[in-house]
């Protein structure tokens, strides 16, 4: 808790948290999973999953150069960012700046400690009808 209160007392002074590496991470079984990992100058990460595939993780990997350094709360400016830096721009570029913003979401609700549905704007107003998709309903 210690912590989170000097996050708070920096961010209050004008401090900015900065990008210090950018991961990722395969599983293989039936399919290869990819996951994109930001770390920061705190010591905080933020995971996202990534479409499974071989190669992209080491897409990932390319754009830590673009990242480390720059401030992870900036999220659609970064995103803007990747997509024009992107060499592949169809399925596995895509897939892997998906990834890579999925990151910094999770990360950007670690830092306000705010859940992330809510950051995106919330639950919407009810109601909710469920069907039976079994039936074609």
């Amino acid at each position: 808790m210690n912590g989170d209160k000097d996050r708070t007392t920096k961010c209050a002074k004008g401090y900015k948290m900065k990008i210090t590496d950018v991961k990722a991470t395969t599983l293989k079984g039936f399919k290869q999973w990819n996951y994109a990992r930001i770390e920061t100058d705190e010591g905080l990460t933020g995971l996202g999953e990534a479409h499974p595939g071989s190669g992209v993780a080491d897409i990932i990997k390319q754009f830590k150069g673009a990242l480390v350094g720059k401030d992870p709360l900036n999220i659609e400016p970064l995103y803007n960012q990747m997509i024009g830096a992107a060499r592949n721009r169809y399925a596995m570029g895509l897939s892997a700046i998906g990834g890579i913003e999925a990151a910094l979401w999770d990360l950007k609700g670690k830092i306000l400690e705010t859940p992330v549905y809510q950051l995106l704007g919330g639950i919407p107003p009810g109601p909710y009808h469920s069907t039976d998709v079994c039936r074609g309903s």
